[in-house]
């Protein structure tokens, strides 16, 4: 226990770290010389505290001095007392090591390279003369060996297994037991493995053909439809593989129905959109689906063939004029109000994208349009449903093939680097109590996954949760950046465009006084900065469009799924939004003009969205522990959010009707002590997005607040 807890506290630590140098402008190398006093290119325990301290800057309260002295043994391979540049290297870049676990990694790496490897060679004979000639065909260079380069581009590119199915670092490890001799594969040896290959399918192991082919059966017989054989993982040839011998061994009993219940279920179960009969479906509804929605659903097709599910949405919602806060209210207004055919596809697009709950829906919905329109399209509908429900009961029973395979699918969507980020750290959570209640405090673990036995199947479940959260987000500023959505991705104003220099306003001075403490803390608190009778008129406003469901809640916000709230225009040229709701405009130009002083004061180059957030928590709802940006923390595409501004308006607050909100010092993910803010009426918080880790405490009446995110100017379009 005690091994495991040092071990937590060196991947905080090592998080930490990460996050402070994103601040700094010098490299590793930079801080380490400044550090190494005797220019000795090592670092006692001292002089690693000057690294944190003086020059990252990470005060007590995020790592204390009894956990840098954990963390330097950590780093410490050798135990010398001193860390030289390529422990410390190794460890900024990895994270702690032990030689136990490199052991066990590797061994998993090789036996998962194994079996997706196994499945893809499987179509391959095992005569000499065959296997002779693959061999010429993997041997590029024809010098007799394959090379690791050699093996890999024929993986990628003839057996069409991606990066996902088989990481470039397991690819090296598996080639080191290829290669028995360390000299180059050669011939005997690639005989060899697809002998092993083929006999250890024939004994019936799991993982295997024959095996998964019995599951899928047994999961055919209890509903769960024609996905419990598609394993992305396994690669297209181990899935023709399985759906040959399941026609075999069900032709025979019943032919006719087999035949007509095989070939839907291929058609559904196939990842390339033109297989899975959408044509068919599309091409029944043309004639009663406008020239708008079909053109839109054409090019939504072409977007899924070429696997991009993103823009097959944002064509499907291009054709919709209205606007939403959430990506569920968006997304039921098109399955809903356009045609079937539009319905359908988007149903395919979620469940690309891993989001089963929502590919449900739609498909509902499909299906009781098609009840009337066409018999056939229906029973498509219901079969595909059939097939989400399956995948959603298989992974809430933690099928560790399923979870994976959906863990994969989103992380090639979201690219190497922010799903990496997020399966790298829940999986160093997952590894202790300490990390597991750290994952429960930020939405991305249930408390029934924290009795699990094994710290991987509590990464499985967590990375799932956190990889679906992520990939809702994306698709929020994916749907943004097309137009469809505010807030997420608008185009910016200057600051200066914002900001008239001959008025005096006394917030912005108010806010002046205050920036020594946002420089030193990284947020600060000023209360009354508004009248609290114009505040009370913003609440009757938030309160009227509450009545009016203009304010929306996204069941797919793991971290804030009951809050309801909508971005709304504050530009000059929204007049709608004037003539509805004047005060409340007023007030969110007066918190947009405040980008000046801190782009002034601070240093920064901002940018000042055309919209801000009006959000309501109410009873029961709460936000779990986040940052506003995930920019400095592996996410490089993620809202380029800088400053948070947050405005409450709760006239006659009181401390039972809850909702509020808990920070802790920059960089600190609830380790260090926090600070309770209660949302009084003219209180206005700002904070550094990047930097504060905060929280929501649960609301126990009504409780409402405006928020304005100031970006960073690099990373966003401007208006002209």
């Amino acid at each position: 226990m005690a091994m495991e807890a040092a071990s937590h506290t060196a991947c905080r630590a090592r998080r930490i770290l990460v996050g402070a140098k994103s601040r700094q402008k010098e490299s590793w190398d930079e801080l380490f010389q400044a550090a190494d006093k005797d220019r000795s290119r090592m670092l006692d325990l001292k002089e690693l505290k000057i690294v944190i301290r003086e020059k990252l800057h990470i005060p007590e309260s995020a790592l204390t001095d009894f956990e840098i002295q954990s963390i330097h043994g950590e780093i410490d391979l050798d135990q010398s007392g001193v860390i030289d540049w390529s422990e410390f290297l190794t460890f900024v870049a990895r994270g702690p090591k032990r030689p136990e676990d490199e052991a066990k990694l590797f061994a998993l790496r090789t036996k998962r390279v194994h079996r997706n490897l196994r499945m893809a060679f499987n179509k391959f004979q095992t005569d000499q003369a065959a296997v002779q000639k693959l061999f010429e065909k993997i041997d590029r260079g024809s010098d007799g060996k394959i090379s690791i380069h050699e093996l890999l581009s024929f993986v990628r590119s003839d057996l069409k297994l991606s990066k996902w199915d088989v990481f470039e670092s397991e690819m090296k490890s598996f080639y080191r037991t290829m290669d028995t001799d360390g000299d180059g594969v050669v011939v005997e040896e690639l005989l060899q493995f697809i002998h092993k290959t083929r006999s250890s399918f024939q004994k019936g192991k799991p993982g295997r053909p024959d095996v998964e082919v019995a599951r899928a059966d047994r999961a055919t017989e209890d509903g769960g439809g024609g996905e419990q054989i598609s394993c992305g993982v396994l690669g297209l040839y181990g899935k023709e593989c399985l759906f040959q011998r399941k026609r075999q061994t069900h032709y025979a009993k019943n032919p006719p129905s087999t035949e007509r219940r095989w070939s839907e279920s291929k058609q559904l179960s196939l990842p390339k959109p033109a297989l899975l009969g959408w044509h068919d479906c599309a091409a029944t509804s043309c004639a009663w689906a406008g020239p708008d929605s079909e053109g839109c659903a054409a090019l939504a097709m072409k977007a899924l063939e070429e696997g991009k599910p993103f823009d097959a949405l944002a064509r499907l919602l291009s054709n919709t004029a209205r606007t939403e806060i959430s990506c569920e209210r968006a997304l039921r207004t098109c399955a809903t109000s356009e045609s079937l055919r539009c319905g359908m596809l988007s149903a395919l697009a979620l469940e690309s994208l891993g989001l089963l709950n929502l590919a449900q829906e739609r498909l509902g919905q499909a299906a009781r349009m098609a009840k009337d329109v066409d018999l056939s399209t229906l029973q498509m509908a219901l079969e595909a449903m059939k097939r989400v429900r399956g995948r959603e009961r298989q992974i809430e029973e933690g099928d560790a093939q399923v979870l994976m395979e959906e863990i994969q699918r989103m992380g090639a969507l979201l690219g190497d680097q922010e799903a990496g980020y997020w399966i790298s750290c829940v999986g160093e959570c997952s590894r202790s109590k300490e990390g597991q209640a750290e994952l429960v405090q930020k939405g991305f673990l249930l408390e029934a996954h924290r009795n699990l036995q094994q710290p991987a199947q509590v990464a499985r479940h967590a990375s799932l949760v956190a990889l679906r959260y992520r990939i809702n987000k994306k698709l929020q500023r994916h749907l943004s950046a097309a137009g469809l959505l505010m807030g997420v991705a608008d185009q910016c104003l200057l600051p200066k465009a914002l900001h008239s220099p001959l008025s005096v306003d006394p917030l912005e001075e108010q806010l002046r006084q205050s920036l020594d403490e946002l420089r030193a803390k990284r947020l600060v608190v000023l209360d009354e900065v508004l009248p609290p009778e114009a505040l009370c008129k913003v609440k009757l406003e938030l309160q009227r469009m509450r009545q009016e469901q203009v304010l929306q809640n996204d069941t797919n916000d793991v971290c804030n799924p009951l809050q309801e709230a909508k971005y709304l225009p504050f530009a000059d040229d929204a007049t709608q939004f004037r003539e509805s709701c004047p005060v409340t405009m007023q007030v969110m130009q007066r918190l947009a003009a405040l980008a000046s002083i801190l782009e002034e004061e601070l240093g920064l180059q901002l940018a000042v969205p055309k919209s801000a957030m009006a959000a309501c928590y109410p009873p029961k709802a709460s936000y779990k522990m986040h940052l506003d940006s995930y920019f400095l923390h592996g996410c490089p595409d993620d809202i380029p959010r800088k400053v948070t501004i947050l405005l409450y308006c709760n006239q006659g607050w009181t401390k039972s009707v809850g909702g509020e909100l808990r920070a802790w010092e920059a960089f600190d993910q609830g380790r260090g002590p926090s600070r309770t803010i209660e949302p009084l009426t003219g209180r206005m918080v700002v904070f550094m997005a990047e930097e504060i880790w905060h929280e929501v405490l649960e609301s126990h009446g009504d409780r409402y607040a405006l928020t304005l995110w100031i970006h960073d100017r690099a990373r966003v379009q401007i208006s002209p």
